[in-house]
């Protein structure tokens, strides 16, 4: 039968214990002396401890980070942080600058491009205009109001200056209570030209610091007036063109009818004072073809508009016109390749 014997102690065996340990105690004190040394002559980084007199230290911010280190996610930034924004939200709110109702190019606004939903989607850097608008019954009367209106612009939260915006008034009609009144109009209109990619809120609003009335009602003060879009940016949006838009802005044509003929399409020109563009005069950096079509209210010219030798300046249009035109006042709009909006507007056109 086996059996496990424990080896019992000599004094031999005592003797090569003490002198085990001694030797270790030797060699602990040996690498006390050298550590320390090291410590002294900078071979170890130094930490210092935080003074014991201090009951709250101040964090220690580290400004660099080793190379072996990780540096730390979004998950692990603390609650503290400031907010990282969205790869969806756009940053910095574009440059919104003052834009005339009267200028040529008739630019679509963000309210006729929302519809109902006050959603829109557009492509990068497409030109659109923003604007409210406020009416009364009479000059006296708007202008008491306009006094007491108080404008806010948010694009993105950001606060948007009111001299970025110009100011139009124009008369109009007006349905109020089932009847038709005639009605004078202030219009803030700014100009975005530079849309990035991303998402934007756009909000403006009017507050009535005192009450007021129309002259149709009563009207409370801090009465808010709000105006809230949803703009997408983005490359994917659908097409539109305005390359050649701008040029037309400063240019002022004078539009001139022609005789009607019965039975025969309406014939007018536009009177440009430093030629036609594209087609009498040269633009730089342009060489492609330039087309002109015109429009007069829902009635379309089926032939481009055509430069004549001979009649320098003119650009000349005819439209088939609907019946009931004639001796009426309707809309007259040019358009020309290269510019997805009418390059000379005129909303009061008297039609012979």
């Amino acid at each position: 039968m086996e059996q496990n014997v424990s080896p019992q102690p000599t004094k031999g065996g005592n003797k090569l214990l003490i002198g085990c340990l001694v030797a270790g105690l030797i060699g602990f004190v040996g690498l006390v002396i050298l550590g320390g040394g090291a410590y002294y002559f900078g071979l170890i980084p130094q930490f210092a401890a935080a003074p014991a007199s201090v009951a709250n230290p101040e964090p220690v911010v580290t400004t660099e980070l080793v190379a072996t280190e990780t540096a730390p996610t979004l998950e692990t930034v603390p609650a503290t942080e400031l907010p990282v924004a969205t790869a969806t939200l756009a940053s910095t709110p574009p440059k919104v600058e003052v834009y005339d109702l009267t200028s040529n190019v008739q630019y679509p606004s963000l309210a006729v491009l929302a519809g109902d939903i006050n959603a829109v989607t557009i492509l990068p850097n497409q030109p659109t205009v923003l604007e409210m608008h406020w009416c009364a019954k009479g000059e006296s009367t708007l202008s008491k109001m306009t006094n007491l209106m108080d404008l806010t612009v948010l694009i993105n939260d950001t606060d948007i200056p009111a001299g970025s915006f110009g100011l139009v008034t124009y008369q109009t009609v007006l349905e109020i209570n089932g009847k038709k009144e005639s009605a004078l109009c202030n219009q803030l209109t700014g100009l975005v030209r530079n849309w990035s990619e991303g998402e934007y809120t756009v909000k403006l609003s009017l507050r009535a610091t005192g009450a007021y009335n129309d002259g149709w009602k009563d009207h409370p003060a801090d009465e808010v007036q709000e105006l809230s879009y949803n703009v997408s940016v983005t490359p994917s949006a659908s097409s539109a063109e305005w390359g050649r838009c701008e040029m037309f802005e400063d240019i002022k044509a004078e539009l001139v009818f022609l005789d009607p003929e019965p039975k025969k399409p309406l014939g007018f020109y536009l009177k440009f004072a430093n030629g036609v563009p594209g087609l009498e005069t040269a633009i730089a950096g342009d060489d492609g073809d330039w087309e002109y079509n015109a429009s007069i209210d829902e009635a379309v010219s089926d032939k481009k508009c055509t430069f004549e030798e001979g009649y320098e300046g003119r650009l000349y249009c005819k439209v088939q016109l609907l019946s009931n035109y004639a001796k009426t006042v309707r809309p007259v709009s040019v358009f020309v390749n290269g510019c997805s909006w009418p390059v000379y507007y005129n909303s009061d056109a008297e039609i012979p």
